[in-house]
């Protein structure tokens, strides 16, 4: 068990060392391609083509100190009704993961679609401005207590972050701290017998610094979330809320809403960072309308020097590509139907490397490690 053990932290130190950053578009979305979510939707994220996705855990929770109210979804501002701001934290767990050390981002954004539907205290988005105090706070208290990022549950509170402190807009921020000016959008007029204005629509809510801030911060056990914060009588008359539920709980619509959403979500999963920077693929790209029966699969995997690439194209004609971390491509060749490919890169250095079969407007990936 002792010699496992070593060989396991042998090989973790390795990919730690040879997962280069890799520039480009990043997406960081919960279980986003294993739920099947078409991310390039025109008419819901409409994320670009060739985006790096990753699935990993994201933590996502709101609060309002007035109503005392703990909630798993993600609000900011103060609608004309509310008494007090309401405040929420965003945790993306890939992000936080040791491999980033060194990244850099130019751009990034929170985003999820908007929830336009109404409450007892009004409505959940109100058209107005929203003085935020966002920035970057400290939760690796709350991740050592669960023991890791991926045992947070998926319907987190903020107390599984921080049970030690209060998600208030006066609460303590580690760094990255600015106040920004958001403009909230108009949902729906008066109730939920009005028209919903707000459907199949994302916020873009700009966290460079925040991010920036947790790249330049990472350690193996750091553990940092964004955090939004709004108060009454500090500038905020607008508000926003989001699907953020990555417990996937559905979005079923209560007896109260007369007039129904046509929302894009149909589990309530969508609170998602976007990225454009040099950072580390922590999980591997696909696209999320894959069809059954397509594979791509190598083996061994991690190898030194040769490994076997398998695929099956279903007798379609299909691109086999193969490249670096950076994007370079470092062999190709044209396949069809079931069959095996054998890559001998005794002359490429050690480090993490990609597979891609591209079968018409079907891409799967596969990442693969070269340990010498």
């Amino acid at each position: 068990m002792a010699k496992m053990l070593g060989v396991a932290l042998v090989f973790a130190m390795h990919v730690a060392t040879y997962c280069q950053l890799v520039p480009g578009t990043h997406v960081y979305w919960y279980k986003a391609l294993t739920n099947g979510y078409n991310l390039q939707d025109q008419g819901g994220p409409n994320l670009p083509e060739g985006i790096i996705v990753h699935e990993g855990k994201i933590a996502s929770a709101n609060y309002s100190p007035g109503l005392g109210y703990a909630g798993g979804g993600f609000s900011c501002g103060s609608n004309t009704n509310d008494d007090q701001g309401w405040c929420g934290v965003f945790f993306p767990g890939d992000l936080n993961n040791i491999a980033n050390a060194g990244g850099h981002v130019d751009s990034a954004f929170i985003r999820g679609e908007y929830q336009d539907v109404w409450s007892s205290n009004g409505p959940l988005c109100h058209e107005g401005p929203i003085a935020v105090r966002c920035g970057v706070v400290d939760v690796s208290f709350g991740i050592m207590m669960w023991g890791s990022i991926e045992a947070l549950p998926d319907d987190a509170k903020w107390a599984d972050l921080d049970p030690m402190n209060n998600l208030s807009f006066d609460m303590g921020i580690a760094g990255a701290e600015e106040t920004i000016n958001f403009q909230a959008l108009a949902g729906r007029p008066t109730g939920n017998s009005d028209t919903p204005l707000l459907d199949s629509q994302f916020v873009k809510f700009d966290v460079t610094d925040q991010v920036n801030y947790i790249l330049d911060n990472v350690s193996a056990t750091s553990a940092w979330a964004i955090v939004l914060l709004s108060s009454i009588g500090a500038g905020s008359t607008g508000k926003f809320s989001i699907s953020a539920g990555e417990n996937a709980g559905g979005t079923a619509q209560d007896s109260t809403i007369l007039v129904k959403n046509s929302y894009w979500t149909q589990d309530g999963n969508t609170a998602h960072l976007l990225a454009y920077g040099s950072l580390a693929p922590i999980s591997v790209e696909k696209t999320p309308d894959m069809k059954g029966g397509f594979s791509l699969d190598n083996s061994p995997n991690p190898f030194n020097p040769t490994t076997t690439i398998t695929y099956n194209t279903l007798g379609r004609k299909g691109m086999l590509t193969i490249y670096g971390s950076t994007g370079k491509v470092v062999r190709q060749a044209a396949v069809s139907g079931s069959g095996s490919l054998v890559w001998d890169a005794h002359d490429m250095p050690s480090g993490i490397y990609f597979s891609r079969l591209t079968i018409g407007n079907t891409t799967l990936s596969k990442r693969m490690v070269m340990l010498k």
